[in-house]
């Protein structure tokens, strides 16, 4: 192997670990600093890899729109609501949690999300 191809393979080897030492910061983040809110399904596509799950949500007035690759087993469909938790600094970063939204929380929306999971009254 050449002298290049060494230190290419090096400089990879770095990047791969700051990028998952970067994803252990965002996923502890979220559990300790996070908010929930609500998600909605906008629409689901599949494609060679699986299938996305395109969804939108508000956060303090301003609407969010994003899409993540869902594990096999996700049964949600299009206008369907359910629970994320979001960084209230960085409300594009988040994490999905497979829990339905009850119909009593829809008419009590929290424009700043929950600490907890919210439950009916």
């Amino acid at each position: 192997m050449r002298k290049n191809d060494k230190r290419f393979l090096i400089i990879v080897a770095i990047l791969f670990a700051i990028g998952g030492a970067l994803s252990v910061v965002k996923y502890y983040k979220i559990r300790e600093d996070g908010v929930f809110v609500i998600a909605e399904i906008e629409s689901i596509s599949f494609g060679k890899s699986g299938h996305s799950a395109h969804i939108s949500y508000k956060f303090k007035g301003k609407e969010y729109k994003s899409s993540f690759m869902p594990s096999y087993d996700f049964k949600k469909k299009q206008g369907q609501k359910f629970f994320i938790k979001i960084l209230p600094g960085t409300p594009t970063q988040y994490e999905y949690y497979d829990i339905d939204v009850p119909d009593c929380i829809l008419n009590e929306p929290v424009e700043s999300g929950w600490e907890k999971i919210p439950n009916c009254k």
